[in-house]
């Protein structure tokens, strides 16, 4: 309630106008490609000036108070400013005369949001192809990792009651040995080494031992 009433209450200030034009372009425009890339970055922006709720709906115009409801309406329109100056001239074209933020937020949720399913099918073809290929470990490490996160953001785990080692186990060696089994065959015996460790290290140790 604290963040709301901050929100829906605070006049603008000329910092947020400046934060506005001086953040807008840096978004990537969304595509069915790279939507979740460019929802994450406009999330964590506005999340930093507390404006996250205008697009989640968590902010809600009070109707009852006329100047509670003129501040929100003004940071709407901000928020609705900076989405519109963040895509390309055909989409914005069809969302710019929708209401709100929320309203916005959600019409290109659902235009160019890949279901999970599919989505989590073409990232683990993705890590299946992900090969070193000469590549340095360390960009062919980072090329799975983007891959592995967007994959585990995907996935709902159960909530664990208990905490034990196969509770562990199975978060931490299957990309081990996913990222160790691709590496080319120069890694080879390198790569048994690891396979054969117990416990398995981490990702980021077998990393450094390769390196």
């Amino acid at each position: 309630m604290a963040v709301i009433a901050y929100l829906t209450c605070r006049k603008p200030s000329i910092t947020d106008y400046r934060f506005l034009a001086k953040q807008v372009y840096m978004v990537p425009e969304p595509g069915s490609s790279n939507y979740r890339e460019w929802r994450r970055d406009l999330e964590l922006s506005l999340a930093s000036k507390r404006k996250l709720g205008f697009v989640t709906g968590g902010v809600k115009k009070d109707e009852t108070d006329p100047i509670k409801k003129e501040y929100w309406e003004t940071y709407n329109s901000i928020v609705i400013t900076w989405i519109l100056h963040s895509v390309s001239e055909s989409i914005k074209k069809s969302i710019m005369f929708m209401g709100n933020a929320h309203e916005m937020w959600n019409h290109l949720e659902q235009r160019f949001a890949v279901t999970d399913g599919a989505r989590k099918y073409s990232l683990s073809k993705q890590i299946y192809e992900t090969k070193q290929l000469g590549k340095p470990v360390s960009d062919y490490y980072t090329d799975l990792r983007v891959l592995w996160e967007e994959l585990e953001a995907l996935t709902v785990m159960p909530p664990i009651t208990e905490m034990n080692n196969e509770a562990t186990r199975g978060t931490e060696t299957v990309p081990v040995s996913e990222w160790v089994g691709m590496l080319d065959d120069v890694f080879t015996t390198l790569r048994s080494q690891i396979l054969h460790m117990s416990p398995l290290p981490s990702v980021e140790q077998s990393c450094n031992m390769v390196q």
